[in-house]
């Protein structure tokens, strides 16, 4: 599954005639995840398909996931008070899915930057095979909606504590290039021209709101480039943090408007009428907002 070999050491099969049901406890699974070799385990799952919908099976896990790789590079951390996920149009390659988490706790432990922790209330993610005209058979359309998130790296690098409300639809070009997490793969999908198209992309925490759109891939470095059009409230105090000087960036922004024709790709209508509307750059690793470049720098992923 996903590239990964399971095993299942206690295992328990029920829930007949209406259904079938497979419990497994401590299952384990080993693999490559992100160019290391790493072993998961999890406290237990549980994998039911009922008579009515035997293309659709619904897998309850019981955490926490604790997944260590072989070289000690990192260690990942996962808790829940309850994640389920489910897939439809099996027994072939699943045509949809959903992953539904509640009460979510993360610590990823690395050689190289230490500790980073992140929690969330909700998070609800959908995902199904796109068929309209003009798109590729592996193009997978996706939303996902994530609630009460905090990181305390994130809050020392853009300041406040404040919880965030984010949510993001788009569509996943040659998605099943990206079936299991290995850098063969995700070479693979960036040599192919695998891009991720944005529709839309909101992330609300304390007095800012930020909407934006746009396309975002991988360069011959294997950094993130590509360009999001935003607009945003409440800006101000991020933009001062940074040093972007706020009246150059709504000048920006202006000419950008003039020089495009007045066009923006921003879908979703402006948080209000005092939103910035401004492009926001990836490229050559280095993020830019307008004609300002900030202090952010785009490692290579792999």
């Amino acid at each position: 599954m996903a590239g990964r070999q399971w095993t299942c050491p206690d295992r328990t099969i029920g829930g007949y005639p209406a259904s079938l049901q497979i419990r497994c406890e401590a299952p384990t699974f080993r693999g490559e995840i992100a160019g290391r070799i790493a072993t998961g385990t999890v406290a237990a799952l549980t994998a039911e398909t009922s008579v009515g919908h035997l293309r659709t099976m619904i897998v309850d896990l019981v955490g926490p996931l604790d997944l260590v790789a072989e070289n000690e590079d990192f260690e990942l951390v996962v808790s829940w008070s309850a994640l389920r996920v489910s897939a439809g149009g099996l027994p072939a390659a699943p045509r949809e899915g959903r992953l539904e988490a509640r009460r979510l706790a993360v610590t990823l432990t690395t050689r190289d930057t230490g500790v980073f922790n992140a929690r969330a209330a909700g998070l609800d993610g959908r995902a199904n095979l796109v068929a309209d005209e003009g798109t590729a058979p592996d193009d997978v359309a996706f939303s996902l909606a994530a609630s009460g998130l905090t990181a305390p790296t994130i809050d020392g690098f853009v300041g406040g504590s404040e919880s965030a409300d984010v949510g993001a639809e788009g569509t996943l070009g040659h998605a099943a290039l990206l079936r299991a997490p290995t850098v063969r793969r995700l070479d693979a999908w960036r040599q192919a021209g695998g891009m991720l198209d944005l529709r839309m992309l909101r992330v609300v925490r304390g007095g800012f709101n930020g909407q934006a759109s746009g396309n975002l891939s991988l360069d011959d470095a294997h950094r993130v480039t590509g360009r999001l059009d935003t607009a945003l409230t409440g800006f101000g105090p991020l933009a001062a943090r940074f040093g972007i000087p706020v009246v150059g960036v709504q000048l920006g922004g202006l000419l950008s408007s003039l020089l495009g024709g007045g066009k923006t790709a921003v879908a979703s209508p402006a948080p209000n009428a005092e939103a910035m509307r401004l492009p926001i750059l990836l490229k050559a690793g280095r993020l830019s907002v307008g004609p300002f470049p900030t202090p952010v720098l785009l490692d290579p992923l792999y």
